[in-house]
């Protein structure tokens, strides 16, 4: 059973809108100096503190043990938060995926890394059952822009897994994938000069108990 599935993009008027305005130069960014967390909540504990930067723009911050809800944040046009949110449900729903909560929406721009420093960490974005959305919305790039999803599970303990096994999918403009968000998985940033990857990430489940 393969560990990526892949989506198709519903012919609505909604997304290539949004996608024009994300990749236009109104689009807000904001510096992050790694792209994952690891699992005593500083970045990256199996790559031993390697990480690559990123610039993201969150859309719905993912519940914290202090802060135990997804919320809206506010630094965001309340339009462009339900455009985003919108688009997310409509892409689900049009590959028939029941949309029970969604708990993280965010807005990413991978910028070119060499070749030698280009994964970002090995992580969960978080500790409980979710599914994973990626959508991505620039070209393919000319080399890495990867992703790999292992068959390694987080399993609430801090043993290192091998991290032998993993399913790569390379990205092009308008794909979308999903993927069990409790398999180990990182990202490639563009090893080509000038390029960057950028999309939306997501994370959901089916159904509410």
């Amino acid at each position: 059973m393969s560990l990526i599935t892949e989506l198709k993009i519903p012919p609505t008027t909604s997304y290539p809108k949004l996608k024009e305005f994300i990749l236009s130069n109104k689009q807000p960014w904001h510096l992050d100096y790694y792209c994952g967390e690891n699992l005593n909540d500083k970045n990256d504990v199996w790559e031993d503190g390697k990480d690559i930067p990123q610039y993201n723009n969150c859309v719905i911050s993912r519940p914290y043990f202090d802060t135990r809800v997804p919320r809206e944040l506010g630094n965001n046009h309340e339009h462009y938060t339900i455009d985003v949110v919108r688009n997310v449900e409509q892409i689900l729903e049009y590959n028939q995926i029941r949309v029970g909560c969604i708990f993280r929406v965010s807005v990413n721009m991978i910028p070119y890394q060499p070749a030698d420093n280009s994964w970002g960490s090995i992580h969960v974005d978080h500790k409980f059952p979710h599914q994973n959305l990626l959508i991505y919305l620039t070209p393919k790039c000319t080399t890495g822009g990867d992703v790999r999803v292992y068959e390694d599970t987080y399993t609430g303990s801090l043993w290192r897994p091998p991290f032998e096994k993993y399913e790569t999918f390379t990205p092009t403009e308008d794909s979308a994938i999903t993927f069990n968000g409790m398999n180990f998985h990182h990202g490639q940033a563009p090893t080509t000069p000038n390029e960057r990857r950028v999309f939306i990430v997501a994370t959901y489940c089916t159904e509410l108990r």
